[in-house]
């Protein structure tokens, strides 16, 4: 895809983060990321958990919060998988099968289900919740919020902006007017603003939640990194249904 991108102000890297276009495969040149986010934050109920008592990973495996966790089904393809293979390849098996078992966390594959037990306190803690459905539940002044671990404070993901072209496709032409546009300022404040997400680009400054922003003070996994999602991410999810059982 590279020599499709011809628009002067997608090529120019000083209107990307970091000064350059972000490739995701080992030539630089096939997947394009636009956006970049941190996932994984852990949320809390408010009126169960203050926020500053949730600083740490090792937080969470505090003998009160047993029983009072919930997670997305973390053994299937999504957000409460991507938050348990995280935490096992930044923390390790102990901790994943201390936290995941040892403080009996309760599965769900419904998020609106998840969002629900949390706003209401049923259960006090959330991890893989949907970023969306929760900064639309913060902002109407629900008792919810997210809190960032310093020892585990998340993972990079590029989500559904990742760009790539079909081989032989049938309206070549086309295609390159689109990934133009989509990498363009416009495109990007548009796809910004839709998905929520921050755009990679420097000249695109559309409010999304705040957690979503990366600080440069933390050290994040870059879960689109070729290696890792290629190679060492099919290996953690294995793993994480061999520790956690079906």
């Amino acid at each position: 895809m590279k020599p499709r991108l011809i628009l002067p102000e997608v090529v120019d890297p000083k209107n990307w983060k970091g000064g350059f276009l972000k490739w995701t495969d080992p030539e630089n040149q096939y997947i394009l990321q636009t956006v970049e986010y941190v996932s994984g934050a852990v949320f809390v109920n408010t009126d169960r958990v203050k926020p500053a008592d949730m600083t740490s990973a090792k937080d969470l495996l505090k003998s009160e919060y047993k029983g009072k966790i919930v997670s997305h089904e973390p053994r299937r393809s999504g957000s409460g998988e991507g938050k348990a293979a995280y935490y096992l390849s930044v923390l390790g098996e102990d901790y994943v099968r201390n936290l995941y078992l040892g403080q009996k966390i309760t599965f769900s594959r419904n998020h609106a289900q998840l969002l629900d037990w949390i706003v209401r306190g049923v259960y006090w803690i959330g991890l893989g919740l949907e970023d969306e459905r929760v900064d639309m539940f913060r902002r109407e002044r629900f008792p919810i919020a997210a809190v960032t671990q310093k020892d585990a404070p998340g993972y990079l993901s590029g989500d559904s902006s990742m760009i790539k072209l079909l081989k032989n496709a049938p309206h070549p032409n086309a295609a390159s007017v689109l990934v133009n546009w989509l990498a363009s300022k416009e495109g990007q404040e548009i796809f910004s603003r839709f998905a929520g997400r921050p755009s990679r680009r420097t000249d695109v400054d559309v409010k999304v939640a705040e957690w979503l922003y990366p600080n440069p003070g933390f050290n994040y996994l870059d879960t689109m990194d070729y290696e890792y999602y290629a190679r060492k991410r099919p290996e953690v999810t294995k793993n994480l249904v061999q520790l956690l059982g079906q």
